[in-house]
């Protein structure tokens, strides 16, 4: 039974609980079958899907009406009069899932700007920021056999929610905290973002795995924390296997656990397949299995995806796997709707038509990217210059403050330990234009300086920094200033005669001249290659020509790699190519591609050609219990951990997961099935998923 305090929560009597907890009131529900990987020592749960929302204010009060049924995740609400809004969703956990020593965790993967999450009506902690992904252990609250309430708060970054111990009530304070949109007012949007998921994992347990190879030394290290409970002491020790698909290919030697919990692995790895794409490597991933034993006892077991790279300095050039590393890229407009629904699909359509046009690198710059594309980017090998920070346009520019400079650094530290383990992430560059371009309370270098060691700190393989230390960067029109005629090549220039690597992080604007823009652009290039940068990235650059009036008819089925979402949103046809829609054709590429393309051939003499890499497999499941929790577990429990997700109303659920035999588990009954990889260049629609129908 759910316990119920004599005081209120939220502002409200322990009977107006038990009656919300009541499913005929019409609370989204998930139902879960007995028939689930209740042994598996961790596994999560998407539950992506429809929930309930309703509107909020500052006072943090779940309301008793006014909900209404909802997707969730969801684009981002750009209303300025919205400053607040819940989620919840109303689960039934199997009391299967209960174990002693086991722990429960919710994660979400993008909120902003504040967010508080409350597990049965006891919160269970709080975040301020979009950037980073946040779990909070939700156990004390949990019950496994009962209907458990997960409820969101979220509220922009305004008033108390704009950091800890704050109360700020100047919009254009509140701003700084959120990168820029293309309009001021859309700025301090409100919304859950990306993927939700409740994991279980043992009570002593991993809770920190980074792998780091290099190619200069050919190894490989592993650097792991545990959380182990007060008291425990028996001994425990580490062993990790690196798998090639479900073989094991390299063996660490096991160590002890020392007393901080923390144990690190390493071995000689003589011809591991390098990551990038020609002429660095092939985008090839290996999964590292770490395992934590007490005596021969596998006590938890985790599974960490890495390409095996190595980025380093050499004089004036960045090096990637012992070849100077060229970056030619782009990053897309502020708050585009590829940016906010987080699905693959487009993703990895995005990505192809970048590599066809001659297009290595993306850049994040406006907002962290996110774990679904940096997986995709990942798998297809493209490089990313890692990034979450912008503040705009001088027409959009925030003002900081003092403590703005804390909360940086403590975000960045954030964000670097949750992405620091995706191999795409070549170089850091935290952020860009700062508030009000000249912060008045400490000087640049003194933030960038603060920026720099969070980065440090939370990353031992010492990628570098386009920050101008390691790497000196700027970004520039292609005249070198606001109404200007004249080409400017003079930043390039200066840059070659540095002693240290530099990067051109951004061209913006244009010119309106025929001819001239792209006259800009080749010599640039030509430049670029002859004074020996690091590369160039240009701001959204066009690589899709439409040439058509209307966008192509929406009509998709996977959300942020799991779960189902809506279809037909409006204007998310914008910077995207036809990766949907069969009827139509494939986006032509636009002239700026076809001149990137050019290029890239003649310098980098590599044929453009989109890359299999090692996209995960993707399979739709219908006939399913709606609103329940279908699982796909591994066929062997030491490849893989099981996956559940929120089936959709509609009976289906979609799921992502690495190509190899999976058994899929819905209610008291289970098929196995094999997952194939994603096809490198699908045509548009989706003929080439993998369908099954529930036994």
């Amino acid at each position: 039974m759910l316990v119920l305090h004599e005081r209120s929560v939220f502002g409200f009597p322990p009977v107006f609980w038990m009656l919300i907890l009541n499913p005929c009131l019409g609370l989204s529900n998930a139902s879960a079958a007995e028939s689930v990987p209740t042994d598996a020592l961790r596994a999560s749960i998407c539950l992506n899907g429809q929930w309930e929302i309703a509107p909020a204010d500052d006072e943090m009060k779940m309301p008793e009406s006014g909900w209404t049924a909802a997707r969730v995740p969801a684009i981002p609400i750009v209303d300025k009069s919205v400053k607040a809004q819940w989620h919840r969703l109303a689960l039934d956990a199997p009391k299967e899932w209960g174990a002693p020593d086991r722990r429960f965790f919710l994660e979400l993967e993008k909120v902003g700007h504040y967010a508080a999450v409350f597990c049965n009506g006891q919160k269970m902690g709080e975040h301020y920021g979009q950037y980073t992904p946040f779990e909070f252990d939700v156990t004390d609250a949990f019950k496994p056999g009962e209907k458990n309430v997960i409820a969101i708060y979220v509220h922009n970054a305004s008033g108390r929610y704009v950091r800890p111990n704050a109360d700020i009530t100047d919009e254009m304070i509140c701003n700084a905290y959120r990168p820029a949109t293309q309009q001021a007012d859309q700025r301090n949007w409100i919304g859950v973002g990306g993927d939700i998921t409740l994991s279980w994992r043992p009570q002593t347990r991993f809770d920190d795995v980074f792998v780091e190879t290099s190619v200069r030394e050919k190894s490989i290290k592993v650097s792991t924390h545990m959380a182990a409970p007060a008291g425990a002491d028996s001994p425990l020790s580490v062993r990790a296997t690196v798998l090639d698909g479900e073989k094991a290919v390299l063996e660490l030697p096991a160590q002890s656990a020392g007393a901080e919990g923390k144990v690190e692995l390493s071995a000689t790895w003589e011809n591991p397949v390098l990551w990038g794409t020609p002429p660095y490597g092939k985008p090839k991933l290996y999964t590292l299995r770490a395992e934590l034993l007490r005596g021969d006892q596998v006590v938890d077991r985790e599974f960490t995806r890495f390409g095996f790279r190595e980025v380093w300095i050499d004089g004036k050039d960045v090096m990637l796997n012992g070849k100077k590393l060229w970056m030619a890229g782009t990053y897309h407009s502020k708050l585009p709707p590829v940016r906010c629904l987080n699905d693959r699909r487009p993703f990895e359509a995005m990505t192809r038509a970048m590599q066809l046009a001659g297009l290595n690198s993306l850049h994040g710059h406006w907002d962290d990217l996110g774990r679904p594309w940096l997986d995709v980017c990942d798998e297809t090998g493209m490089f990313v210059l890692g990034g979450f920070f912008c503040d705009g346009r001088p027409q959009i520019q925030s003002t900081g403050e003092a403590e703005w400079t804390d909360w940086m650094a403590a975000t960045t530290a954030e964000w670097v330990r949750a992405r620091r383990n995706h191999p795409s992430i070549l170089l850091w560059r935290p952020t860009d234009v700062l508030p009000n371009h000249q912060l008045n309370f400490i000087s640049r270098e003194d933030f960038v300086k603060r920026i720099a060691e969070a980065v440090r700190a939370n990353d031992p393989s010492k990628r570098p920094l386009a920050d101008d230390s390691d790497v000196s960067a700027w970004g520039q029109s292609p005249t070198g200033k606001q109404g200007g005629t004249e080409l400017d090549y003079s930043f390039l220039e200066r840059g070659g005669q540095r002693g240290t690597p530099f990067l051109c992080k951004e061209i913006y604007g244009g010119v309106r001249e025929p001819g001239k823009m792209e006259e800009f652009l080749r010599t640039f290039y030509e430049k670029s290659f002859a004074v020996g940068s690091t590369g160039m990235f240009v701001q959204q650059l066009p690589i899709i020509a439409w040439g058509r009036p209307d966008p192509f008819e929406i009509q998709w089925l996977s959300a942020s790699g799991l779960g189902n979402r809506d279809t037909k949103v409006a204007g998310l046809w914008s910077e995207m190519p036809n990766w949907c829609d069969p009827k139509q054709p494939a986006a032509p590429q636009a002239p700026a591609a076809k001149l990137f393309h050019e290029l890239f051939q003649q310098y980098m003499k590599v044929d453009l050609e989109p890359l299999p890499g090692a996209l995960s497999g993707e399979a739709l499941a219908s006939g399913l219990a709606p609103n329940s929790i279908a699982f796909l577990t591994p066929a062997a429990a030491a490849v893989a951990e099981p996956q559940g997700l929120l089936v959709a109303p509609d009976g289906s659920a979609w799921f992502v997961a690495q190509p190899g035999t999976w058994r899929l588990v819905s209610g008291d009954k289970g098929q196995e099935i094999e997952i194939k990889p994603t096809p490198a260049n699908p045509p548009p629609g989706y003929e080439d998923v993998q369908r099954m129908k529930a036994p």
